[in-house]
């Protein structure tokens, strides 16, 4: 999985903001799914959740500042690492 992952990072910085940004919330959507399957939660998450880890800002504040890769490294981890619950 790392090695799609990183394909897809490396393609999506080549595309313009709107497009890479947009690219990024899918990939965090799909590799968040993986770990929390309830899209309410999912979708809470996202939005609302403060992550620890990357300075108590949302996934979402994390894309909108172009730091997708955070996220997508944040969740990485917890799935090759096998940290679990995503919500806290």
């Amino acid at each position: 999985m790392s090695n799609v992952t990183s394909r897809l990072s490396q393609r999506m910085a080549s595309m313009s903001d709107g497009k890479s940004q947009r690219a990024y919330m899918a990939l965090i959507f799909r590799l968040a799914a993986l770990v929390e399957p309830n899209k309410k939660r999912l979708g809470e998450w996202y939005f609302t959740t403060p992550i620890r880890q990357l300075a108590g800002l949302t996934a979402c504040e994390l894309t909108a500042a172009g730091q997708a890769f955070l996220v997508v490294e944040f969740l990485r981890a917890i799935l090759t690492e096998g940290t679990s619950n995503l919500l806290g």
